[in-house]
């Protein structure tokens, strides 16, 4: 079994992580058989996106062409655009709801519709404003990259025409506030007068905002 998972280095030895990733990448290609099971996962993330694509393309033909049983994981969305007839094309569910990205962890047939990595960053707390600039420079210098629509629902949208005109808004913390506090009001126990206070609180918040 060979695995090419995970990032390591070795600066003692002057070795970089790409340079460690492709030592390891090397190994597996010149002593894997046909009854090897090879595991690897972003392979040739450690440069640039042309040079990883083309040796992630490379090393998957190699492997293709040796006959281990493989795992090959990527988020180049390009390699699943070419001859897959040899392969199996597996992804990781991912549900909307809410406007919430979820990661159900259950394989499916197919490709992802993103790398929903924009949405990662807002899970693990990157500030509102940092992920306005990070879509922002997404859609001016990557609009070519990948397939359509990357970065589904990154946040609920706030007004119907964003969707007409391709838009994708990024509510403020506020604004969020107000949307979970409008997901949670217990309707069937709310009084007109409660839902009208309530409303009138929310729309002062957001215009405080």
């Amino acid at each position: 079994m060979y695995c090419r998972v995970g990032s390591s280095d070795n600066l003692a030895r002057g070795e970089s992580t790409f340079l460690v990733e492709m030592q390891e990448a090397a190994h597996i290609l010149r002593t894997a058989t046909f009854h090897s099971l090879v595991i690897l996962d972003e392979l040739g993330r450690g440069t640039s996106t042309q040079d990883g694509m083309s040796i992630a393309y490379a090393v998957m033909q190699s492997l293709l062409e040796m006959g281990p049983k493989t795992l090959f994981a990527t988020h180049y969305h390009e390699l699943a655009q070419l001859d897959t007839s040899t392969v199996q094309l597996l992804t990781l569910q991912v549900l909307e709801q809410g406007g919430e990205i979820i990661f159900v962890r259950k394989v499916i047939e197919g490709i992802a519709n993103s790398s929903y990595g924009l949405n990662v960053a807002k899970m693990a707390g990157i500030p509102a404003k940092a992920l306005r600039t990070a879509l922002s420079f997404q859609k001016k210098h990557f609009s070519e990259y990948g397939i359509a629509n990357p970065q589904l629902d990154l946040f609920a949208s706030e007004v119907a025409d964003d969707h007409l005109t391709g838009e994708m808004p990024i509510l403020s913390e506020t604004e969020s506030d107000v949307l979970n506090t409008i997901k949670t009001i217990d309707l069937p126990s709310s009084t007109p007068i409660s839902a009208l206070l309530l409303l009138e609180k929310l729309q002062q918040e957001l215009e405080a905002n």
